[in-house]
């Protein structure tokens, strides 16, 4: 995620989707995130996806 230019910062990495695998014969948690502030930043990650 690119902040603004006159920010002068380093771009924020973006997190889509994390996996817990607990063990012991628990179930995998998946979290996933959906970005929606396209429109504040106007930038995309580096891998394609809409950044926040």
């Amino acid at each position: 995620m690119a902040f603004p230019t006159i920010a002068n910062l380093l771009p924020l990495p973006c997190v889509h989707r994390h996996t817990l695998i607990p063990g012991g014969g628990q179930p995998d948690s998946v979290t996933s995130w959906n970005y929606t502030h396209e429109k504040l930043f106007r930038e995309r990650c580096p891998d394609g996806a809409v950044a926040a």
